[in-house]
């Protein structure tokens, strides 16, 4: 695979917000013009090399599946001679919130007091404010954190949220393990297989910090002792002062960073810490 060709990974389009189904509804209706700027984009990359598949790994959520379907008749329309395969992969999903407490008057498309909260909450205990030490990527998103005495450390998460979610260190773990399965089929995908990742917000952002952290070990001798790696793209994400994620929005990776023999040994040491965390 040639070194100006990248992955390119798209985050789904704008859904609708239905907690009541778990926020697994499908899209938003209206977002052609967003399905033709992704068209664009990808048949260009598409353009760049002599592949006979593409390969759309999605999330299985339905935000995810339904926007590459979208995509894939598009691109189909504007490609002859392609032929686009679409499968679900359980690990690109979005991380998971919870079970939700919603009010008696809730209507779709309400938003939930507690989201942000939550989300504050989710970020502050994961990457502490005051030092490093006091990380923790075992923090359940929605987790009011019953204490050893009895008490809770964020009671009014009770009133919103039945039971938490995953962990930051359950998505990177996710992420991690489909970079090695990645790695692993990308001399049989040759040069004629070309791969398209459908994903939600964090997930992508984690490709993107593992992007810019395997250029800077590769080409500067960046280095880090094990399992400081979430906390060293927490700290390069909030240093870049990132733009506003934006559904439908469309990053490259590259593969031969990615997939680099020594970015797969710092993550599987990675994932062997995460997993004894």
């Amino acid at each position: 695979m040639a070194e100006r060709v990248k992955i390119p990974i798209v985050r789904h389009l704008t859904d609708q917000d239905d907690l009541t189904q778990g926020r697994d509804a499908g899209l938003q209706a209206g977002q052609e013009a967003q399905v033709n700027v992704i068209t664009e984009t990808l048949t260009e990359e598409i353009l760049k090399g002599d592949y006979r598949i593409i390969l759309f790994l999605t999330s299985p959520k339905k935000r995810s599946v339904e926007t590459a379907s979208l995509v894939n008749e598009s691109v189909t329309l504007r490609i002859s001679n392609i032929h686009i395969l679409q499968k679900s992969i359980k690990d690109l999903r979005e991380i998971d919130q919870g079970s939700f407490i919603l009010p008696a008057d809730y209507k779709p498309g309400d938003a939930l007091e507690g989201f942000a909260l939550a989300g504050h909450v989710f970020f502050h205990e994961t990457f502490s404010p005051v030092q490093p030490s006091l990380d923790n990527l075992r923090y359940r998103y929605g987790d009011a954190l019953l204490q050893s005495d009895g008490a809770y450390k964020y009671p009014e998460l009770k009133q919103f949220f039945k039971s938490p979610g995953e962990s930051y260190r359950d998505v990177q773990l996710r992420v991690y393990r489909q970079i090695l399965i990645l790695a692993q089929n990308l001399d049989r995908y040759g040069t004629h297989v070309k791969p398209v990742i459908f994903t939600h917000g964090q997930p992508l952002q984690i490709f993107k910090d593992l992007q810019i952290v395997s250029e800077e070990i590769l080409e500067r001798g960046f280095s880090f002792d094990t399992g400081q790696l979430a906390r060293i793209c927490w700290d390069m994400y909030n240093e870049r002062k990132p733009r506003k994620r934006n559904f439908g929005q469309v990053e490259f990776v590259s593969p031969q960073n990615l997939t680099h023999p020594e970015i797969i040994s710092l993550l599987r040491e990675e994932i062997s810490f995460l997993e004894n965390l």
